[in-house]
């Protein structure tokens, strides 16, 4: 009766395992576990700093992304994070560490779909810093790369109204 009950309690627990008598009751063994669980850990990083930005915590979102692309250089979202650790200085007002931010993105990751954003946001970082020359040549850099995206659009518009 043992027996039985063991292996529906195991199946109710949603164990696959149904006959392994010494670790019945036991958390199922970890080696295949480990690759994802590391992936977890860079995403759930990854996820802790779009929350903070999210809810305004840019501090909080700042150290999340910074340790994100420091600890995962190769990582698939290491360009959205470098982005999102740009737009952490540029919520707070720290347009010069911000230009550099975008920066990062515009030469490590140019391939990325957040290159013309950076082109954009690092514009009106120079702008705001009162580089005026800077900014405009940054927005014609973005217009004559990426033509046909939004920002592009955005940048006409700014071109036409910070003359």
């Amino acid at each position: 009766a043992l027996t039985a009950t063991a292996t529906t309690g195991a199946a109710a627990a949603g164990t696959a395992a149904v006959d392994q008598g010494s670790t019945w009751g036991q958390p199922t063994p970890q080696p295949q576990q480990a690759p994802v669980a590391k992936k977890d850990v860079s995403m759930a990083l990854y996820d802790a700093g779009i929350n903070a930005f999210t809810n305004r915590k840019y501090d909080e979102a700042q150290r999340s992304f910074s340790d994100f692309v420091k600890n995962y250089p190769n990582h698939t979202m290491t360009a959205e994070a470098q982005y999102h650790l740009a737009e952490c200085y540029f919520q707070r007002n720290q347009f010069a560490d911000a230009a550099l931010a975008y920066d990062t993105v515009i030469t490590k990751y140019g391939k990325s779909s957040r290159a013309p954003g950076a082109y954009l946001k690092q514009g009106i970082c120079f702008s705001k810093l009162k580089q005026t020359a800077a900014a405009k040549a940054r927005m014609q850099e973005l217009i004559k790369k990426y033509p046909n995206s939004p920002e592009a659009a955005r940048a006409k518009t700014f071109l036409k109204t910070n003359k």
